[in-house]
């Protein structure tokens, strides 16, 4: 018997997989089928592996190629393979449904073309959330829920509806291919399946989670819901049993789950608290959108199929699941586990998050032809980004880059050749290099702890101590050079202290340019980012919040500022009076403006914006809730003030090695070792070879932070698990320190 488990590597696909070879003859074969991204190559996966029956196939089955990796003529098919959980979900449903959807179907035809032996038989994995949509219906749904209830999604633009429909999607196509084709196949619709690996996205391990990490009070969340809660090795059983019953051609579709007790959220509550030993004071909070009120299956045809009964009470279950969760979050080997045969997945630091309606996008705008600045993408971004700031749409212009927004923004604020711009130390080169390009050169100086952005305090002193009026012009005394303007740069996205800053440069009549490259989204008491200064800059690059791979945006102080700069980023073409085709311009200019393709991307991304910011903002509420936990000597991590609202552009902790035993460098080494991408902040500009000819104040700050700073991994898809991993990582580094 060859058995092949598509999802294999995954929750209840890996408990499948344990079961099968525990029961196994000598000469069966089960092969795994995953791609590996969700739990990667783990401990629990190589103690399976080890068993000299179960080999692993890495493939991704929504790519029809991949199919040539499977071994045909296999005997029982568990199609498992799915895109799950309400994350995944809520921010890339689309996704959702592609994924699922091609994997069912290029895996069942890849079955009826040879794939599934003769006598063989496929089971595809749905789920309970078919019938989400149902309760919506007049009369709501019959409770126990048979199988034969209509299916329904009556709000298709709701995110949650991608999985629902994916799921109905996939049990039509494998039921009408097996009435069309004679496939031997099976539908199971899974209820609340819980136990250990799970995933960190479901209710039961994000409890254990948050009680581990000391919640106080405890958020609880529909404590009036009810829920069927099925064991994973009472499903598991449920599946093999079904599998192999007589009954299984006429089987169609089949509910698996615990139809013998019901439980109220509340009453799954104090069972959790009772398993993990902890009993904090609840706050009972609403559920979830679209979440229904109570879910109970009908399991007669399951029971009358193959006399299936659950064994696995909702205690014993949950005390197993914590064992389980309990050792991850302490940084132990999971049981079961053994030390991994290959290295882990890496985790990358901040990478794109790429949908398919991004894609969709940038097709739709690369047929339509507009593919240069020309045509209506270039003006609607800037319109969209606008109301993101709370601004005149006639005040943004669409750039090229950052730098670029940047290069205008200066220029836009009167910096000439020969003057002096006051810039953080700490700030990445981009700040500052278009200075340069104006013949101009930046004055760096300090910046604070709280925010790592300019200090207040050192504009104040370098203003006051270094420089001296001469009627409405300020001068550097040392050089006699003019101080034309002042920059504030929002660093990691955390939003600095620009209230003070303002002030200071109203009262010094400087023009206060913003640099908002990494804080789209991020906003201090007086409004957005980006919106905050006389002139505003932000950037979309690769791995910004919301990237065109490329791109930036300048934000001029009023519609004749921006029409002038749109004007130099245009060639400073005028044509001719009598003929305005004519090349003909009226100053030395550049082409620094946006292509279409770029700003289709960028307004694709930026309806998610909310919800990449909310992503981000959970990464660094995970990583501060875990680094208290774990509360690692010398290790602290980098919040923002009560004052603003940062987007977390990328998580940060600062090293102190004195009290953690190595220094920042010697733990980027140790993360490299393990695949964990980190880095550390910008090294402050007064150090480097290419501002040696900056006016230098002393900055011990800036040097202090860029020592011990570093920025973890934060892609906006970034899953708690590998947040677990990262952290874990670092208390190891710690350990591994001599006493």
């Amino acid at each position: 018997m060859h058995h092949l488990i598509t999802g294999g590597a995954g929750f209840i696909g890996l408990h499948l997989a344990r079961a099968l070879a525990g029961a196994a003859h000598p000469e069966d074969r089960i092969t795994l089928v995953d791609t590996l991204r969700r739990h990667g190559r783990d401990a629990d996966l190589d103690a399976v592996l080890s068993d000299g029956r179960v080999r692993l196939v890495e493939a991704d089955l929504t790519e029809p190629a991949a199919l040539g990796a499977l071994p045909k003529g296999v005997d029982r098919i568990y199609h498992l393979a799915a895109v799950v959980g309400v994350d995944a979900t809520m921010q890339r449903p689309a996704d959702v449904i592609r994924t699922n959807t091609l994997s069912t179907i290029h895996l069942v035809d890849w079955a009826v073309a040879g794939g599934l032996s003769r006598n063989g038989r496929l089971i595809f994995s749905s789920t309970s959330e078919t019938y989400s949509f149902g309760l919506e219906l007049e009369g709501g749904l019959p409770l126990p829920t048979p199988e034969t209830v209509p299916l329904v999604v009556t709000d298709p633009n709701h995110p949650r509806s991608a999985y629902t429909a994916s799921k109905i999607l996939g049990e039509t196509y494998v039921l009408q291919t097996a009435r069309q084709q004679g496939l031997p196949a099976a539908v199971i619709r899974f209820h609340n399946v819980y136990g250990p690996r799970m995933g960190l996205s479901h209710v039961i391990p994000q409890v254990m989670e948050r009680l581990h990490r000391g919640e106080s009070p405890l958020r609880r969340f529909g404590r009036d819901q009810t829920r069927a809660f099925c064991h994973v090795d009472d499903a598991v059983r449920a599946t093999t049993s079904l599998m192999e019953c007589d009954g299984f051609d006429e089987a169609g579709i089949v509910h698996v789950g615990n139809a013998t007790h019901e439980t109220s959220i509340a009453d799954l509550y104090e069972a959790i608290m009772e398993a993990v030993g902890r009993h904090p004071p609840l706050l009972d909070e609403e559920a979830p959108s679209k979440s229904p009120a109570r879910r109970l299956p009908d399991t007669s045809k399951l029971e009358t199929l193959t006399g299936f009964a659950p064994r696995v009470t909702l205690g014993e279950g949950l005390r197993q699941t914590w064992e389980w969760y309990r050792q991850l979050f302490e940084g132990r080997s999971a049981p079961r586990a053994r030390k991994p045969a290959v290295a882990e997945p890496s985790i990358p630091l901040a990478v794109p998050v790429i949908s398919e309606k991004d894609v969709d996008r940038v097709v739709r705008t690369l047929r339509s032809g507009w593919v240069s600045a020309a045509g209506p993408e270039v003006g609607a971004l800037e319109s969209e980004v606008a109301a993101v700031l709370d601004v005149d749409p006639a005040r943004c212009v669409a750039l090229e880059s950052g730098t670029a927004a940047l290069f205008l923004a200066y220029r836009g604020a009167g910096v000439d050749r020969g003057e002096l711009v006051i810039a953080p130390d700490l700030t990445f080169a981009g700040s500052v290099n278009p200075l340069y390009a104006l013949g101009a050169l930046p004055a760096l100086v300090d910046v604070d702890c709280a925010t790592w952005g300019l200090d207040p305090e050192a504009v104040e002193r370098f203003l006051s101590g270094s420089c001296h009026r001469a009627g409405t012009t300020t001068l550097h005394s040392r050089s006699g050079r003019r101080v034309s303007a002042l920059v504030a740069v929002h660093m990691l996205g955390h939003p600095c202290a620009l209230e003070a800053l303002r002030e200071i440069a109203s009262r010094w009549q400087l023009p206060l340019v913003e640099d908002a490259a990494e804080a789209l989204g991020s906003s201090a008491s007086t409004g957005p980012a980006g919106a905050l200064g006389d002139w505003g800059a932000l950037s979309f690059n690769g791995n910004k919040i919301v990237t065109g791979g490329s791109g930036g945006m300048l934000v001029a102080p009023n519609a004749e500022a921006a029409q002038t700069m749109r004007h130099l980023a245009t060639t400073a073409r005028t044509g001719l009076l009598d003929d305005p085709t004519e090349w003909v311009h009226d100053v030395p200019a550049h082409n620094l403006r946006m292509s279409s393709l770029t700003a289709a991307l960028i307004r694709s991304q930026l309806t998610d914006l909310k919800s990449r910011v909310e992503a981000k903002r959970a990464i660094a509420r995970r990583y501060e809730d875990l680094f208290r936990e774990a509360s690692i000597p010398g290790v602290a991590f980098h919040g923002e003030l009560e004052r603003g609202r940062s987007n977390y552009w990328l998580s940060a902790i600062l090293v102190n090695d004195a009290e953690f035993g190595i220094t920042r460098p010697e733990l980027l080494r140790h993360l490299k070792d393990r695949r964990i991408e980190s880095r550390p902040v910008f090294a402050p500009l007064s150090m480097q070879p290419a501002f040696q000819d900056a006016i230098r104040e002393e900055a011990p700050r800036a040097r202090a932070i860029w020592r011990s700073a570093l920025c973890l991994p934060s892609s906006p898809d970034l899953g708690p698990e590998d947040q677990v991993r990262v952290v874990r990582a670092i208390r190891e580094a710690a350990s591994l320190v001599p006493a």
